[in-house]
């Protein structure tokens, strides 16, 4: 793989977009049975926030909820803990006719070897309606998926399993059709010393091209993860292999796609040791974007990036980073194709959640898992000044 020149650009102050931080919802009090701690969110085209809280709703096992652009709050949908599922985790994706589809960690069925039920993928219509399209087994299926899916525009689900009990770390990709067939498309590290790529993380995207990328926390070449390829039928192409060097290793989140087909994304490690961002093109040439210079008492246990980036119309990259693993300080960071780094906001313990989206204007939104008056989590926004 070609490997461009390597530029290393430290935090500086510099001119960049402004943003107002709020608050547009609180989760209540436990005793409401609303939503408790929050997931991953999607955003629809008229700014309507949606995600999943892993807890809370009428029967404590996890919702999907829904905050409109003023702020009001409410449940789509309350998990029952049974065959439905149970513990909605990472969020959820939505299509063009406004479903949501999600996985559960537990619930469904295969209660004799998962404790509490393998997990279940599931579609919620805007209405409430939820339907299962596949239970988890824990066989050569997995079980208890901890990542949440994508969707294509014929319908069709990707996501990432893993068997508990035979080989953990390797983990698959699989594919859901529309009536809930379900196949694997690819064993990780079913090559020799794992050069396809093992522990597949966060969840894959679908390209422009119709094919599907995503990233390996470990195996590929050096062992240090990779950046990988698969068409629909499952023939995976590795784009990249992470060195643990300079060009950073153990990528933990999903890429993001520029209107020129090339992947961003975010890895561990670095020169540094406080994460990179980077760029790879459709062939598979990286470039470093960005070093982070995590230094000081809020960066003195292992800092690291943990969240999707997102990207704006003028190539600008835009996530959240977490400052000290202990106190929980985090960080909205936004970061210009120049290399200049600008902390848009930073949040104490409560934190700034998993993920950001952004709306057509420019605004951003994301959750605190457990801010609050209730200390059960909100959703806030950035607005674009």
């Amino acid at each position: 793989m070609k490997i461009l020149p390597l530029f290393l650009f430290l935090s500086v102050a510099a001119s960049a977009q402004t943003y107002s931080f709020s608050t547009l919802a609180n989760f209540p009090p436990a005793r409401t049975k609303g939503p408790q701690f929050a997931q991953e969110i999607t955003i629809d085209p008229a700014g309507n926030i949606y995600g999943t809280s892993q807890q809370g709703g009428t029967h404590g096992d996890g919702t999907v909820f829904k905050v409109t652009l003023s702020g009001v709050l409410s449940t789509v949908y309350n998990f029952a803990g049974g065959s439905d599922g149970a513990d909605p985790v990472l969020g959820i994706v939505r299509d063009s006719a406004g479903n949501l589809y999600g996985v559960t960690t537990a619930g469904g069925t295969g209660y004799d070897t998962c404790d509490g039920g393998c997990g279940t993928v599931f579609k919620v219509t805007p209405a409430g309606k939820e339907t299962v399209l596949y239970r988890f087994t824990n066989g050569a299926d997995g079980g208890e998926p901890i990542y949440s899916v994508t969707v294509d525009s014929q319908g069709n689900l990707y996501g990432y399993t893993y068997n508990f009990f035979v080989a953990p770390e390797n983990g698959s990709l699989y594919k859901i059709t529309p009536n809930g067939m379900f196949s694997i498309l690819h064993v990780f590290c079913s090559q020799s010393s794992c050069t396809d790529g093992s522990s597949p993380a966060s969840r894959p995207i679908i390209g422009s091209d119709g094919n599907l990328y995503g990233v390996t926390a470990i195996g590929g070449a050096f062992n240090w993860g990779t950046v990988f390829k698969m068409t629909p039928d499952g023939q995976e192409t590795v784009l990249y292999n992470f060195t643990g060097g300079n060009d950073g290793g153990e990528p933990l989140n999903s890429l993001a796609q520029d209107a020129h087909g090339n992947m961003y994304g975010s890895a561990l490690k670095g020169a540094l040791n406080s994460g990179v961002l980077f760029k790879i093109t459709q062939p598979g040439a990286y470039s470093l974007l960005y070093t982070f210079n995590c230094a000081g008492a809020n960066c003195s246990d292992d800092p690291q990036t943990i969240s999707p980036v997102v990207l704006d119309s003028t190539g600008d990259i835009f996530g959240l980073y977490i400052l000290n693993v202990n106190t929980q300080v985090q960080e909205v960071y936004e970061v210009m194709p120049s290399g200049t780094e600008t902390v848009i906001h930073t949040a104490g313990k409560a934190g700034v959640g998993f993920n950001l989206v952004m709306d057509k204007s420019g605004n951003l939104y994301g959750t605190s898992f457990d801010g609050g008056p209730s200390h059960l989590g909100s959703v806030w926004k950035l607005a674009k000044q």
